[in-house]
């Protein structure tokens, strides 16, 4: 009961810490912006690029030709591709010294010797950032969803938006997870901040390898997301989400393990 006590109280410390410091209004507004003008983005390139360049351009001709007349499909495809990854360099930037920093402020020895456990202290530290995470994925999500029925006029199943929403909400928490581990392991903010570099376009890279990418985590990115938008499974997807699943509590136990260690 003592544990669960503390690890309450260090929730609601976590929850003044990420509103003091601002990092969930940053993070909001990073992934709106996005979320809002990606559709618009999609909708209007044409136009924009047949006012900026002369009609009688080859190259704006060639270009508008190849960009086709753009649908609700594409205003998902948009959203998904720039906050897979503006989004989720966001996210490593904000939370890349979430741990370190505890240890340098003393925190973290404090609230070790008010009996709050290392694994305690890791999980109340990720349940909190992965709640402010899932609420900024979805209210984008949503978002998106109704700047692309206003401008297509269709904005998709709102319960398979949601559920795409939701699958990349698992790969941000994945992120999220990896990014403790990071600061855990790392002596310095830059070094943590390398390493969480490393592990995201690892994944990018990976998802790309033919017959092994549907398999990994770097599918419910963009790929996933978009395929559920649209009313679809994809291929391999129970695979991928599990493996996404276990990359996040492998990072947790680590982060745990290495938080203890450090701690003796």
């Amino acid at each position: 009961m003592r544990l669960f006590n503390n690890y309450r109280a260090f929730l609601g410390k976590e929850l003044m810490e990420n509103l003091r410091t601002k990092k969930f209004l940053v993070m909001i507004c990073v992934f709106l912006s996005f979320a809002m003008t990606s559709p618009l983005l999609t909708r209007f390139m044409g136009e924009f690029l047949a006012f900026m360049l002369p009609g009688e351009d080859e190259m704006a001709m060639a270009m508008a030709n190849a960009m086709g007349t753009p649908t609700w499909v594409d205003s998902y495809i948009q959203i998904y591709g720039n906050l897979g990854q503006i989004g989720a360099i966001t996210v490593l930037l904000l939370f890349m010294g979430i741990i370190l920093r505890e240890k340098r402020s003393g925190t973290a020895d404090l609230v070790f010797t008010k009996g709050l456990q290392p694994s305690a202290f890791v999980l109340a530290k990720f349940t909190m950032a992965g709640i402010l995470i899932l609420i900024t994925v979805i209210a984008s999500v949503l978002i998106g969803y109704i700047y692309t029925l206003v401008l297509f006029e269709y904005g998709g199943n709102l319960g398979h938006v949601f559920l795409g929403g939701l699958v990349f909400g698992v790969f941000m928490l994945m992120m999220l997870a990896i990014i403790m581990l990071c600061s855990a392991i790392a002596r310095s903010t830059a070094i943590s901040a390398v390493l969480g570099f490393f592990a995201f376009f690892f994944f990018i890279v990976l998802s790309a390898i033919p017959v092994i990418g549907v398999f990994t985590p770097g599918t419910l990115m963009a790929g996933s997301p978009i395929e559920i938008t649209l009313g679809h499974t994809p291929d391999r997807f129970i695979i991928a989400f599990i493996s996404t699943i276990l990359i996040t509590v492998l990072s947790l136990l680590a982060a745990t393990k290495v938080t203890a260690t450090r701690q003796m």
